[in-house]
């Protein structure tokens, strides 16, 4: 029960960070991401660990690490444990982290594979055109 509570507590750091300014956001960001760590190791598959590595590569977005962002949403994508939703949230958000990272050529390429898939809602498509139009 105590693991779950800090689970969450890093989801709030998170969130938390968006209503702060810039030193006391990062300050936030860096708590969940450390949070996020301690639960996406171990040898197991799992939900926990997937939605882990989802918040830690939200988290690496925020803060510039977009390299490791895009790792930590290809393992949810992979993830036989995720959820058909979570894998398609860690899709968009690495299209968004190839977009932050500058990677103009990778972010054009994945967002037209993204758009001819056919596991991608009404807002998630609404989402990666506009990122493909910026």
């Amino acid at each position: 029960m105590g693991g779950q509570a800090l689970y969450f507590l890093n989801w709030l750091n998170y969130y938390g960070a968006r209503l702060h300014d810039p030193p006391k956001s990062k300050e936030l960001l860096n708590a969940a991401e450390k949070g996020f760590s301690q639960f996406a190791v171990g040898e197991r598959q799992s939900a926990l660990i997937a939605e882990s590595l989802l918040g830690r590569g939200l988290c690496h977005v925020e803060l510039g690490n977009t390299e490791w962002a895009v790792r930590d949403f290809k393992l949810v994508i992979d993830s036989q444990e995720a959820s058909p939703e979570r894998r398609a949230e860690a899709r968009v958000a690495m299209l968004d982290a190839y977009w932050r990272g500058g990677n103009v050529a990778q972010t054009l390429s994945y967002s037209r594979e993204l758009l001819g898939s056919s596991g991608l809602d009404r807002r998630d498509a609404a989402i990666v055109s506009f990122i493909r139009l910026q």
